[in-house]
């Protein structure tokens, strides 16, 4: 098992997606989006799943349609790392914050409305006191002493100054509800609450570094609100006057990753409905082998699209014959929800028996798990809420959005008759490039968004420059320069092996691919030492065979050493070859427990994910089974073990399970090839995407490079020199037959 600053945790839910249950051919996507680490607690996540796959692949798909409207600037080689300037097939929807060293004043011109106009910073230094926040809501309550703030045709003098970089004018919303990592236009518009944020932020996206201190300073005619942190040198600012004016100032928002200038009142009249598409549909209409209440769950009665107002945000409604009781459901039960906007954009949810915790909404370009704005069950009716662009990129739809609703016994449809055009005005402005606004028709918002990198776009882009042969490459490690969203994930590909991977694709029958392996930006978190990125980069590239097998016991085939495509984390994985420490446990998941003869165990002192298993070398190709020794797992442990457990050092009571290399070929089957006449040379190439639109700093070229050296040492050692990984560019191979 993995923790910490170090380690890596399977952030899946272990439950299959409801597919292949329609009577029309629709695929539903059950996607999970993983949030950034802290630096110091939090684990970092993979988000390595098929379902993650299958949307990069569909998004890969859906940009490269359109790619012929795109600039694609030239491909080249430094120091043998592959230099790829971004465009909108690999990070698409960014928008970049670029409001640094100015000021946008916001004047009030009626009960209702602003004019707004941006110009150079004005930034007050005397920041006056600091606020002491309350540590559970993370905001204090400030009364303005000295007159009424007019805002929206109330007059306020309380504020709810929040960590978060924004002002609200009524109690703040519970900072365990917000567990999106950053907002876009969709999470602003449903915002109901008043609030006056600079650069409003979220709970996970102040969790990697120092959170700001807030100052206030209330002089005359107004009040000074101040977001400052003095060692990554934030410093943002946002002026209340007495007139109802507002003035926002940032002087630097440091490594903030992403956030949204936002004023609202929560009940403006933009926020009315305009009708896109309905449709009504017929009471059991569909064959289906579930019991009446589920199916009654499953009935859909009704289903609209609208656009809030004239905005780029729609919103999805589906009623249905009964309301939703996720208890009818079970634990392990799930409903799937989906919207197929074109051939290769979609939109679709997964409402869990198990709670909100296990829900999950998705579309082309973006993924969410657990409790979200974006997707509200009340009773019987599902409405989800999502940025155009983030299913369709530019649009428009296709004209008939077929909707779906079931689970793998089979489920309803019912199809909408309209077009999701291009938004008449969309929700954002951009206050650094517009300068002045007379008015606001719509929302006052421009919200700053970290992409999401598509590593399927990458390896296109490089395969073609080069004419890559995908048989002969074995992995690609893609970085970026810049910031990007989501956690390390890889493809896996295909190694081309037979019986190592249960209902998988990894088979000597398909053809070989490369395993694609997203390891985000540079110095950044897990990249921020040699030690965290190797654990990350072995990981990923240990994922293009790894961990994807059941085992046999007793007669009866168990999952029990896998969890979501990783050892689970009561699973002894320690190190066949330790790299740090002799107490060295796998890379991709488990720990090293010492088992102390009287029913307890102790998990090692320290972080021990460094290196492989004698298991994981089998599947890998790189030990023979007769060198597997004998190996166990735990279970009915005090205190249960998960993937959130900390172990490190600690004594516990649990049962052994103890198992050898025939309990797992019982299930799999022999691996094919065999040791020693498999694959021992591994190609990994390296790549780095940058921004075309700075300068590119030989210092990044060097980093990846270094993490190239390095990665050759650690695979070579976590291996025991049975493997090695050549990362040198050079001339690409010829091709020839397949390798095993």
């Amino acid at each position: 098992m993995l923790h910490g600053p170090k380690h890596l945790v399977d952030g899946s839910s272990g439950r299959r997606p409801a597919t292949g249950w329609m009577r029309v051919p629709v695929v539903v996507f059950a996607i999970v989006a993983w949030s950034v680490a802290a630096a110091a607690a939090e684990p970092v996540h993979c988000g390595t799943s098929r379902a993650n796959d299958e949307r990069l692949r569909a998004q890969h798909r859906l940009v490269n349609e359109r790619r012929q409207i795109l600039a694609v600037p030239g491909i080249a080689v430094q120091n043998n790392v592959i230099l790829v300037p971004n465009d909108d097939t690999i990070a698409p929807l960014g928008r970049a914050f670029n409001l640094t060293g100015k000021s946008v004043t916001f004047t009030r011109t009626s009960s209702s409305s602003f004019r707004s106009e941006t110009g150079p910073l004005v930034f007050d230094d005397d920041l006056g006191s600091q606020l002491t926040l309350d540590p559970a809501t993370r905001y204090a309550t400030y009364t303005i002493g000295g007159f009424d703030f007019p805002f929206f045709g109330t007059s306020r003098r309380t504020l709810h100054i929040s960590r978060y970089l924004a002002i609200y004018l009524e109690t703040p919303p519970s900072v365990a509800s917000v567990n999106f990592r950053q907002y876009t236009d969709a999470e602003l518009l449903l915002q109901s609450i008043p609030v006056i944020a600079p650069m409003l932020t979220t709970p996970l996206g102040q969790t990697n570094f120092r959170p700001p201190l807030v100052y206030v300073k209330e002089s005359g005619d107004q009040v000074v609100i101040t977001w400052f942190e003095p060692i990554r040198a934030l410093g943002v600012q946002a002026v209340l006057r007495s007139n109802g004016d507002i003035r926002f100032a940032y002087r630097s928002i440091a490594n903030t990753k992403g956030g949204a200038l936002y004023i609202t009142s929560g009940t403006e009249p933009w926020r009315a409905l305009t009708p896109i598409a309905a449709t009504t549909d017929p009471p059991n209409d569909f064959a289906t082998s579930n019991p009446p209440d589920i199916v009654a769950m499953l009935d859909i009665v009704s289903a609209s699209a609208d656009r809030i107002g004239s905005t780029n945000v729609v919103q999805l409604r589906v009623k249905v014959r009964n309301a939703i009781d996720r208890a009818k459901l079970g634990d392990d039960g799930s409903l799937g929800l989906n919207v197929q906007l074109s051939p290769d954009a979609f939109l679709s949810a997964t409402i869990s028996g198990a709670g909100v915790g296990g829900d999950r909404v998705s579309s082309t370009f973006f993924a969410a798990s657990g409790p979200t704005p974006l997707m509200k069950v009340e009773g019987d009716t599902i409405t989800i809420t999502f940025a155009q662009e983030y299913a369709l990129l530019t649009g428009p739809s296709d004209g008939v959005l077929r909707v779906a609703f079931a689970n793998e016994k089979g489920g309803d449809t019912a199809d909408l008759v309209g077009r999701i055009d291009v938004a008449p005005r969309p929700a954002r402005t951009d206050f650094a490039a517009v300068g002045t606004v007379e008015s606001f028709p719509g929302p006052i918002s421009d919200a700053f968004i970290v992409p999401s990198s598509n590593v399927f776009s990458v390896w296109r882009r490089v395969q073609e420059q080069f004419d890559l042969d995908p048989e002969e490459i074995d992995g690609l490690a893609v970085y970026q320069n810049f910031l990007t969203l989501g956690v390390p994930v890889s493809s896996v590909g295909n190694a081309g092996v037979d019986h190592i991977s249960i209902g998988s694709s990894i088979s000597s029958t398909l053809p070989r691919e490369p395993n694609l392996m997203d390891m985000h930006t540079i110095r950044e978190l897990w990249n921020s030492s040699d030690d965290n990125a190797m654990l990350v980069l072995l990981h990923e590239f240990g994922h293009r065979w790894l961990f994807f097998i059941e085992h046999e016991a007793n007669g009866n085939v168990s999952h029990a050493l896998n969890s979501g495509g990783h050892p689970a984390a009561w699973v002894d994985t320690r190190a066949a070859f330790p790299v740090l420490h002799p107490y060295d446990c796998s890379v991709m998941g488990g720990m090293t427990y010492t088992d102390n003869g009287n029913g307890t165990f102790t998990g090692p002192p320290d972080t021990c994910s460094a290196s492989y298993s004698w298991l994981e070398l089998y599947l890998m190709g790189f030990a023979a089974p007769s060198e597997v020794p004998s190996f166990f797992y735990l279970s009915d442990s005090d205190p249960p073990i998960d993937s959130g457990t900390l172990l490190e050092g600690e004594t516990f009571r649990a049962t052994r399970n103890d198992l050898t290399i025939g309990n797992v070929q019982a299930r799999m089957g022999l691996r094919s090839p065999a040791y020693p006449d498999t694959q021992r040379e591994q190609r990994v190439l390296f790549v780095l995407v940058y921004d075309p639109a700075m300068p590119l700093p030989a210092a990044d070229v060097d980093f990846v490079a270094h993490l190239a050296d390095v990665f050759r040492d650690r695979f070579a050692r976590a291996t025991g020199n049975r493997a090695s990984a050549r990362t040198d560019f050079g001339t690409p191979l010829r091709r020839r037959p397949a390798r095993r």
